[in-house]
Parts: C-alpha cells; sequence; structure tokens
C-alpha cells in the first residue's frame, strides 16, 4: 500500500446557504449565477426541473439554488401568448396555433378536475380554475427565464441556451430551501429597463 493510496479523491464540500433575504433591487445586482447543474425530469407530467447554483456578491458568503421547472410546451411561442396576452403575431405564430394550444390546456385542465373527483355540477369552474393555474406556471417560471435574461443582456427567447446564464448577475430573495442547510432562490426581481 502506497501513500497514495491513503488519498480522499472526492473529498465532501463543504457548502453553507445564503442568509434568507433580499439581495438587490431593479438597478443593483446582490446575486450571481456560477453553475448550471443541469436538467432532471420531475415526477410531475413532463416537467422538467433546470437548476443553477447562485451565489452572493459583495462579500456575502453562501450558496443557493435557483430551480426553474418547465414543460417543452411552455417554451413555445403559442404558450407565452396564452400566458402573457401577447398577440401571436408578435411571436411569429398564428391565432390557428394558439387556439390550438388554448384547446388542448383546456383539455390537460379538464383532465385534471376529473382526476381530483371534481363533481359534475362544479366540473366547468375547477377546469377553468386549473386552466388558471397552469398558465400562471408559465408565467412565474418563463417569466424568471426573461427576466434572467433582461439581466444578462440578452435577447428575450424562452428556447434559451441555459449555460449561457451562467455569469448573469441579477437581484432577487432567497427563501430556506427545502432540505435542511439549503436556500433556494425565491424570486428573480425585474431588471430597470432603459428609457426608449
Amino acid at each position: 500500500m502506497s501513500g497514495y493510496d491513503n488519498i480522499i479523491l472526492d473529498p465532501p464540500r463543504e457548502r453553507s446557504a445564503l442568509p434568507v433575504g433580499k439581495y438587490g433591487n431593479s438597478g443593483t445586482p446582490e446575486l450571481k449565477i456560477v453553475h448550471y447543474n443541469g436538467s432532471k425530469p420531475t415526477k410531475t407530467d413532463d416537467l422538467n426541473r433546470h437548476s443553477f447554483l447562485v451565489a452572493g456578491l459583495n462579500g456575502v458568503a453562501g450558496t443557493a439554488f435557483l430551480p426553474i421547472q418547465v414543460k417543452d410546451a411552455w417554451l413555445s411561442p403559442e404558450a407565452v401568448s396564452l400566458a402573457f396576452a401577447i398577440p401571436a403575431a408578435d411571436l411569429g405564430t398564428t391565432e390557428t396555433k394558439v387556439a390550438t394550444f388554448r384547446a388542448s390546456f383546456l383539455e390537460q385542465a379538464a383532465a385534471r378536475a376529473v382526476a381530483n373527483n371534481t363533481p359534475e355540477e362544479a366540473m366547468e369552474q375547477a377546469t377553468q380554475t386549473a386552466y388558471d393555474n397552469l398558465l400562471t406556471q408559465i408565467r412565474i417560471n418563463v417569466g424568471s427565464i426573461f427576466r434572467l435574461q433582461d439581466w444578462a443582456g440578452q435577447p428575450r427567447d424562452p428556447q434559451t441556451d441555459w449555460q449561457s446564464l451562467v455569469g448573469t448577475e441579477f437581484a432577487g430573495s432567497i427563501e430556506a430551501g427545502l432540505s435542511g442547510g439549503t436556500s433556494d432562490v425565491k424570486s428573480v426581481y425585474s431588471r430597470k429597463r432603459a428609457k426608449q
């Protein structure tokens, strides 16, 4: 046995969580994406969880995770048109395609209402609520992509190259993570836009 056999090749890394709180504002970033951890499918309906490692700026110790959960369909111009109420033509698509997405999303919402054993008399309202919740999820998650792209000085595009966001400095809020000793980015703040 040589001395080399005693070398620990993968020593445990000590990470501390960024403290809970607000970091920066619309004009001043205090967080930075330092690594793209990749994408993993979740247990829910073809939802993919993209994750970044974020550090504090200005000597703040610790790291946090920034999760963004999206389905591929949510990154389409049609889904963005529905969620953000943007005319189809402005996104290079058609009202017909947007209507097809709307019908598909309403079908998914109705299936969710059925899966929740919704009584027949409440089905219409439950379907509308599930549809509205779906659009809210798209606005939150795709909105986070757009806000990060604004901070990075990139054009807004839901079909982002996730790796291109590494190095982005931004402002946001941090909350305690689900597992002990970790923290997560709760929200990415909008960047103040230059006057045109």
